[in-house]
């Protein structure tokens, strides 16, 4: 669809420039919808089609400048480098007078920014420009603007399976699915593991799967001689990481982010989670918002795509131990401090949950007690299983455990505890995960003991998405 509006608006350029403005995440397929469009409606520009990356997105080399750029186009337009003025306001004069009277299509891929592209853009009428950027290009007078998302699932399995010649098993649908879906369904990921399918004509897409389960590890196997999705994904963060002092804070909030094994947050538990006041967090996320690598689904609610979430993850791996605690610490107190407020709110009445059954609550003592209900807490489990009951967490205790702990105690709350185990069979494979019924289902436990930095809560998405309970913070 996209590219079918862009292919009517860049041959309608009789009356005026047309200038289209595509934006979205790293990897998602701008330049080649660009290039494609442009391929596509070359023959109602006769007097040039011309491609510049000015290098916005580039890890290794640093972006053109509006300067450059205009030489690299002057040249192409048959100016001698020698005719071109040294002066930069007379050199982009003379860049508009050579486009003056001609029917030219350009293709400014990679943009870094609006001053970088918008003197380089076509005043007259007869000519065009595809511009593609990772941030939302705003300032540009005329221009059209296209935002590009990944793809839908039977898109991306068509994608990988086209790029792999892998011929496809009825029986393997599924395992075709849940591979796009650990790639984000983005399409430079896809193409990627595509051709690592290629390459290792024995595994299955099943196979696939189990390598990528892990997204602490999922960016090191999406790499090929070519192309390194985490090198693609962590570049914008880098480009925070030089701006202004604003913009290095939204470059150091990324990693916090990754201790936390959520996709959604609000600005008051990142607040919490990276000792920042609101109004300073609220401006971090927006300013990742904008460049591409959150994403805001409503008011004041933000989210990190998959592959994203995994170079968070990546990212948070590289902070110290103790500031990893110390932001699980500060999120689980404001979930805790958050569901003892409301424990102890005057005539209370029973809960009532978003059609999951979360189970009646009474008050005793300003502390929230419940009856097991069905709850929302199956979503814990992978395959959307419900957990088995499991022994609770003493205060100030590991599951089933006495002694230490006074951490885990204190922050806990009150309110019933369900250990889920983690592995199969029953069995732990790291400790168990404890879930808390309640009205923000929040709960601390420890794995192993806090001082070794293994903290897991978890908590009700009420607080997020609103859509089940998920696990709130990754054990470390």
């Amino acid at each position: 669809m996209e590219l079918a509006r862009l292919r009517e608006l860049l041959t309608g350029t009789l009356s005026a420039p047309a200038v289209c403005l595509i934006d979205g995440p790293g990897g998602v397929g701008k330049s080649a919808l660009a290039v494609r469009a442009a391929h596509d409606v070359e023959d109602h520009f006769p007097d040039g089609l011309f491609y510049v990356d000015l290098r916005g997105a580039d890890p290794h080399r640093a972006p053109l400048t509006t300067e450059e750029a205009t030489l690299v186009l002057l040249t192409a337009l048959g100016t001698g480098t020698e005719q071109v003025p040294g002066e930069p306001g007379a050199a982009l004069r003379h860049y508009h007078a050579r486009l003056s009277g001609r029917r030219t299509l350009l293709v400014l891929d990679n943009a870094k920014d609006s001053a970088q592209v918008a003197p380089l853009l076509p005043t007259g009428p007869g000519s065009a420009a595809v511009v593609t950027s990772r941030t939302v290009l705003t300032g540009v007078a005329q221009a059209r603007h296209f935002h590009l998302e990944t793809l839908s699932t039977p898109d991306a399995v068509a994608l990988i399976k086209a790029v792999s010649g892998r011929p496809a098993a009825p029986d393997e649908q599924r395992d075709w699915e849940d591979l796009a879906g650990l790639c984000g369904r983005l399409p430079l990921a896809l193409r990627m593991i595509a051709t690592r399918l290629a390459s290792r004509p024995r595994w299955s897409p099943a196979d696939w799967s189990e390598v990528l389960r892990d997204e602490r590890g999922r960016l090191e196997e999406l790499v090929t001689s070519d192309l390194d999705a985490r090198a693609s994904l962590l570049l914008s963060i880098e480009q925070l990481a030089a701006g202004d002092e604003a913009d290095r804070r939204a470059a150091r909030l990324f990693p916090l982010l990754g201790t936390t094994a959520i996709t959604t947050y609000s600005v008051p538990a990142t607040a919490a989670l990276s000792s920042r006041t609101p109004a300073e967090v609220r401006d971090a996320l927006e300013r990742l918002t904008d460049a591409q690598i959150a994403s805001s689904p409503r008011p004041g609610t933000y989210a990190l795509h998959d592959l994203v979430r995994a170079a968070a993850v990546s990212e948070a791996a590289s902070l110290s131990a103790s500031h990893r605690r110390e932001a699980l610490q500060g999120v689980a107190r404001w979930h805790a401090t958050r569901h003892r407020c409301r424990a102890a709110r005057p005539g209370d009445r029973p809960a009532t949950g978003s059609g999951h059954g979360q189970g009646r609550r009474r008050v005793d003592h300003g502390r929230a007690r419940h009856t097991a209900g069905a709850g929302p807490v199956g979503a814990l489990r992978a395959g959307g299983r419900r957990p088995r009951p499991g022994r609770g967490v003493r205060r100030g205790g590991r599951p089933g455990a006495g002694g230490g702990g006074r951490t885990a105690g204190r922050v806990a709350g009150a309110g019933r505890d369900r250990a889920l185990p983690t592995g199969r069979g029953g069995r732990a494979a790291s400790g168990h995960r404890t879930v808390r019924d309640g009205p923000a289902h929040a709960g601390l436990t420890r794995s192993r003991g806090l001082d070794g930095g293994q903290v897991a809560v978890e908590v009700s998405t009420a607080d997020f998405n609103r859509a089940s309970v998920v696990r709130m913070l990754r054990t470390w």
